[in-house]
């Protein structure tokens, strides 16, 4: 993790890097699709972003549910000593969905049409 005192300097920095790299999309598009296509320019950012995937997946701890002191000592301390913690699962079963307007609609009308009879 980053020190407080860094912190704000790699916020701007990180935030640099994200103009400059929207600058490189935004410049380099029509060139690309002129000399490969839409479909090869596309394809291309694909692959891009699956490389920066594979990268973060493999090569970022997972920090989710630490707090910022905690997580800054992890990593600061030997990788070989810290056991990585998980992410906790979750399945569909744990997942409740409440009615969305529709349903809660469709339910009072039924509701209504069962009192009428």
């Amino acid at each position: 993790m980053i020190p407080y005192h860094l912190r704000a300097k790699v916020i701007a920095a990180g935030t640099v890097a994200n103009w400059v790299a929207d600058y490189a999309v935004v410049g380099s598009f029509l060139s690309l699709n002129n000399a490969v296509g839409e479909s090869g320019s596309f394809a291309i950012f694909a692959c891009i972003n699956a490389f920066a995937f594979m990268f973060v997946l493999i090569c970022v701890p997972e920090t989710k549910g630490l707090e910022i002191e905690e997580a800054s000592r992890e990593s600061e301390s030997d990788p070989e000593d810290t056991p990585r913690r998980e992410a906790p699962r979750v399945s569909a079963a744990s997942l409740s969905v409440s009615p969305g307007p529709s349903t809660l609609a469709q339910s009072e009308a039924s509701e209504l049409n069962v009192q009428q009879q």
